[in-house]
Protein backbone atom coordinates (compact mmCIF):
# COMPACT_ATOMS: atom_id res chain seq x y z
CA UNK A 1 0.00 0.00 0.00
CA UNK A 2 0.62 3.52 0.45
CA UNK A 3 2.85 3.57 3.11
CA UNK A 4 5.52 1.01 1.58
CA UNK A 5 6.00 3.81 -0.84
CA UNK A 6 6.84 6.47 1.80
CA UNK A 7 8.69 4.04 3.93
CA UNK A 8 12.40 4.79 4.39
CA UNK A 9 14.60 3.75 1.10
CA UNK A 10 17.35 1.12 1.68
CA UNK A 11 20.55 2.04 -0.28
CA UNK A 12 22.87 -0.93 -0.67
CA UNK A 13 26.84 0.51 -1.33
CA UNK A 14 29.15 -1.80 -2.87
CA UNK A 15 32.55 0.16 -2.79
CA UNK A 16 36.39 -0.91 -1.42
CA UNK A 17 37.59 2.66 -0.78
CA UNK A 18 37.28 4.46 1.73
CA UNK A 19 37.44 8.15 0.45
CA UNK A 20 34.59 7.20 -2.32
CA UNK A 21 32.75 5.59 0.69
CA UNK A 22 32.87 8.69 2.80
CA UNK A 23 31.52 10.70 -0.34
CA UNK A 24 28.52 8.58 -1.40
CA UNK A 25 27.19 8.34 2.51
CA UNK A 26 27.68 12.40 2.67
CA UNK A 27 26.05 13.06 -0.94
CA UNK A 28 22.82 10.71 0.31
CA UNK A 29 22.56 11.75 3.91
CA UNK A 30 18.40 11.70 3.92
CA UNK A 31 18.17 9.89 0.83
CA UNK A 32 17.44 6.91 2.67
CA UNK A 33 19.33 4.53 4.79
CA UNK A 34 22.82 3.52 3.57
CA UNK A 35 24.33 -0.38 4.19
CA UNK A 36 27.69 0.30 3.13
CA UNK A 37 29.87 -3.20 2.50
CA UNK A 38 33.39 -3.54 0.58
CA UNK A 39 32.78 -7.02 0.85
CA UNK A 40 30.82 -8.46 -2.80
CA UNK A 41 29.52 -11.22 -1.23
CA UNK A 42 28.42 -9.66 2.29
CA UNK A 43 26.17 -7.50 -0.13
CA UNK A 44 24.69 -10.56 -2.08
CA UNK A 45 23.61 -11.78 1.35
CA UNK A 46 22.43 -8.55 2.70
CA UNK A 47 20.30 -8.14 -0.88
CA UNK A 48 18.87 -11.88 -0.55
CA UNK A 49 17.21 -10.81 2.31
CA UNK A 50 16.14 -7.48 2.90
CA UNK A 51 14.15 -5.35 0.24
CA UNK A 52 16.43 -3.06 -1.20
CA UNK A 53 15.34 0.23 -3.09
CA UNK A 54 19.07 0.95 -4.86
CA UNK A 55 22.31 -0.06 -5.24
CA UNK A 56 25.60 1.54 -5.81
CA UNK A 57 28.21 -0.45 -7.05
CA UNK A 58 31.57 0.44 -7.95
CA UNK A 59 32.56 -1.54 -11.09
CA UNK A 60 36.25 -2.06 -10.80
CA UNK A 61 36.14 -3.47 -7.13
CA UNK A 62 39.58 -4.52 -6.09
CA UNK A 63 41.87 -6.89 -7.16
CA UNK A 64 41.58 -8.83 -3.64
CA UNK A 65 37.66 -8.96 -4.48
CA UNK A 66 36.18 -12.37 -4.55
CA UNK A 67 33.77 -10.87 -7.25
CA UNK A 68 34.26 -8.18 -10.00
CA UNK A 69 31.24 -5.46 -10.44
CA UNK A 70 29.95 -7.20 -13.31
CA UNK A 71 30.20 -10.61 -11.52
CA UNK A 72 28.10 -9.09 -8.72
CA UNK A 73 25.40 -7.29 -11.23
CA UNK A 74 24.76 -11.06 -12.79
CA UNK A 75 24.54 -12.50 -9.60
CA UNK A 76 22.29 -10.17 -8.09
CA UNK A 77 20.11 -10.74 -11.45
CA UNK A 78 19.99 -14.37 -10.17
CA UNK A 79 17.32 -13.33 -7.76
CA UNK A 80 16.29 -9.79 -8.45
CA UNK A 81 15.64 -8.31 -11.47
CA UNK A 82 13.32 -5.53 -11.05
CA UNK A 83 16.77 -3.56 -8.49
CA UNK A 84 17.59 -0.42 -10.28
CA UNK A 85 21.67 -0.74 -10.05
CA UNK A 86 24.07 2.28 -10.07
CA UNK A 87 27.62 1.49 -11.59
CA UNK A 88 30.10 3.98 -10.60
CA UNK A 89 33.47 3.76 -12.59
CA UNK A 90 36.15 5.51 -13.09
CA UNK A 91 36.61 7.47 -16.54
CA UNK A 92 38.50 4.45 -18.04
CA UNK A 93 36.03 2.01 -18.28
CA UNK A 94 33.84 2.73 -20.71
CA UNK A 95 33.78 -1.35 -21.57
CA UNK A 96 32.91 -2.11 -18.47
CA UNK A 97 30.31 0.06 -18.09
CA UNK A 98 28.58 -1.23 -21.32
CA UNK A 99 28.46 -4.55 -20.16
CA UNK A 100 27.25 -3.64 -17.16
CA UNK A 101 24.09 -2.26 -18.78
CA UNK A 102 23.46 -4.89 -20.35
CA UNK A 103 22.69 -6.84 -17.94
CA UNK A 104 20.50 -4.41 -16.78
CA UNK A 105 22.59 -2.02 -14.68
CA UNK A 106 20.25 1.25 -14.24
CA UNK A 107 22.61 4.34 -14.82
CA UNK A 108 26.62 5.05 -15.30
CA UNK A 109 27.91 7.29 -12.72
CA UNK A 110 31.79 8.22 -13.18
CA UNK A 111 33.64 8.84 -9.92
CA UNK A 112 35.20 11.78 -9.44
CA UNK A 113 33.24 13.57 -12.06
CA UNK A 114 29.99 13.87 -10.88
CA UNK A 115 28.62 17.04 -8.37
CA UNK A 116 26.89 15.56 -4.91
CA UNK A 117 24.01 16.84 -6.29
CA UNK A 118 23.57 14.55 -8.96
CA UNK A 119 24.41 11.85 -7.80
CA UNK A 120 21.99 12.22 -5.30
CA UNK A 121 19.22 12.89 -7.60
CA UNK A 122 20.48 9.77 -9.75
CA UNK A 123 19.95 7.65 -6.57
CA UNK A 124 16.84 8.99 -6.13
CA UNK A 125 15.75 8.52 -9.70
CA UNK A 126 16.80 4.79 -8.81
CA UNK A 127 14.65 4.67 -5.82
CA UNK A 128 11.72 5.37 -7.45
CA UNK A 129 12.27 3.04 -10.18
CA UNK A 130 12.82 0.10 -8.67
CA UNK A 131 9.54 0.70 -6.44
CA UNK A 132 7.76 0.93 -9.66
CA UNK A 133 9.03 -2.11 -11.02
CA UNK A 134 8.82 -3.80 -7.66
CA UNK A 135 5.11 -2.52 -7.62
CA UNK A 136 4.42 -3.76 -11.48
CA UNK A 137 6.02 -7.74 -10.54
CA UNK A 138 3.70 -7.75 -7.88
CA UNK A 139 0.79 -6.79 -9.51
CA UNK A 140 1.93 -9.66 -11.91
CA UNK A 141 2.19 -12.51 -9.74
CA UNK A 142 -1.38 -11.63 -8.49
CA UNK A 143 -2.57 -11.62 -11.59
CA UNK A 144 -0.70 -15.07 -12.41
CA UNK A 145 -2.00 -16.53 -9.21
CA UNK A 146 -5.18 -15.17 -9.98
CA UNK A 147 -5.20 -16.58 -13.63
CA UNK A 148 -4.03 -19.61 -12.19
CA UNK A 149 -7.28 -20.27 -9.43
CA UNK A 150 -9.58 -18.63 -12.06
CA UNK A 151 -7.99 -22.07 -14.38
CA UNK A 152 -8.74 -23.79 -11.57
CA UNK A 153 -11.86 -23.22 -11.24
CA UNK A 154 -12.92 -23.33 -14.41
CA UNK A 155 -11.68 -26.64 -14.76
CA UNK A 156 -13.48 -28.38 -12.75
CA UNK A 157 -16.63 -26.74 -14.61
CA UNK A 158 -15.71 -28.36 -17.86
CA UNK A 159 -15.56 -31.70 -15.38
CA UNK A 160 -18.59 -31.36 -13.77
CA UNK A 161 -19.85 -30.41 -17.31
CA UNK A 162 -18.36 -33.46 -19.15
CA UNK A 163 -19.57 -35.85 -16.13
CA UNK A 164 -23.30 -34.39 -16.74
CA UNK A 165 -23.28 -35.05 -20.74
CA UNK A 166 -21.26 -38.56 -20.08
CA UNK A 167 -24.31 -39.60 -17.37
CA UNK A 168 -26.50 -37.70 -20.04
CA UNK A 169 -25.67 -40.14 -23.02
CA UNK A 170 -25.67 -42.86 -20.61
CA UNK A 171 -29.69 -41.94 -19.33
CA UNK A 172 -30.48 -41.97 -23.38
CA UNK A 173 -28.84 -45.84 -23.95
CA UNK A 174 -30.40 -47.28 -21.26
CA UNK A 175 -33.74 -45.60 -22.64
CA UNK A 176 -33.26 -46.66 -26.00
CA UNK A 177 -32.93 -50.01 -24.55
CA UNK A 178 -35.96 -50.33 -22.83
Amino acid sequence: GESAMNAQATIVVLEDERPQLMLLQAALQGAGEIAAFSDPVAALDFLKNQPVDAALIDIGLGAHATMDGLEFIRAVREFDDDLCIIIRTGNATAELADQAIELGAFRRSIKMKQPVEELRSLTMAAIDETRSRRQISRNAATSAEFRGELGEALGTMDEEQSVGDTYRVFLQTMRNRI
